[in-house]
């Protein structure tokens, strides 16, 4: 984690706390795939 942080240029508990705050706006967008991803069908290109 310190490494990827560096590059970022954030502290180690910076990069965690931007990681949690992504977590947290995606679970609900995760959860409902999770739940429906059986009924959604993409078109197959032609």
């Amino acid at each position: 984690m310190n490494e990827i942080a560096a590059d970022h240029e954030l502290s180690e508990t910076a990069l965690i706390d931007q990681i949690e705050l992504a977590r947290q706006y995606f679970v609900p967008y995760a959860d409902t795939w999770s739940k429906h991803k059986n009924d959604i069908i993409f078109p197959e290109e032609q």
